[in-house]
């Protein structure tokens, strides 16, 4: 089978096509809006501390199987996070976020509400469209530091961008149930507890 050839002049418009559709990708890195976003369940995802007024410093972490659970109860694996947010669940509750630092390298953006021109903002954080997405090339832990948080109690959550389903699939997410990575003295505590009962089987055994 001869290869293809192109013309000049098809070879621009291919070459153009190709340019738009990076751009087009890399603009949807960013939420539109806090309607952008809708609700799911994330286990194996964990950010540490829970997402607080006046704490601005937190890690995200994937873990080795991750999965996320739709509002229509279908959970699929989920294959990487390219963005993290502060993200407003009120109607045009706006609320105070400044930039810092993204460990990941990943870009500041912020939405503010409609006619608000008080420095306020729907939406805040961090996201890429690179291959240094969180849950490729081992990147398995991301630290986001604001310059400053502050709203009132239960109108902002985390908001992340997430691809799942082996990659058929991503879209923006406000996740309520992420926690922080269990700790050590947890394990230990729940391994404490476990250990009389396994010991009373190995004896019973005997």
């Amino acid at each position: 089978m001869e290869p293809i050839m192109l013309k000049s002049n098809q070879m621009q418009w291919l070459v153009v096509a190709v340019i738009m559709l990076g751009l087009a990708s890399t603009s949807m890195a960013f939420a539109e809006s806090e309607s952008s976003f809708k609700s799911a369940h994330l286990t194996d995802i964990y950010l540490t501390p829970s997402m607080k007024s006046g704490t601005t410093s937190y890690t995200l972490d994937f873990g080795s199987k991750p999965m996320i659970t739709l509002a229509d109860g279908n959970s699929y694996d989920i294959d990487w996070i390219q963005a993290f947010y502060a993200v407003s669940v009120v109607d045009n509750y706006t609320f105070t976020a400044t930039e810092g630092a993204s460990s990941l390298g990943w870009n500041w953006n912020t939405q503010k509400g409609k006619g608000k021109d008080d420095g306020t903002v729907l939406i805040a954080g961090w996201d890429t469209t690179g291959g240094n997405r969180l849950g490729i090339h081992d990147k398995k832990q991301g630290t986001f530091t604001f310059g400053s948080l502050t709203f009132d109690s239960g109108k902002v959550v985390p908001g992340l961008h997430i691809s799942y389903g082996n990659g058929l699939k991503t879209d923006w997410f406000t996740v309520n149930n992420l926690q922080p990575v269990p700790e050590l003295s947890t394990l230990t505590a729940a391994i404490g507890v476990l250990s009389p009962g396994l010991i009373f089987l190995r004896r019973k055994k005997k």
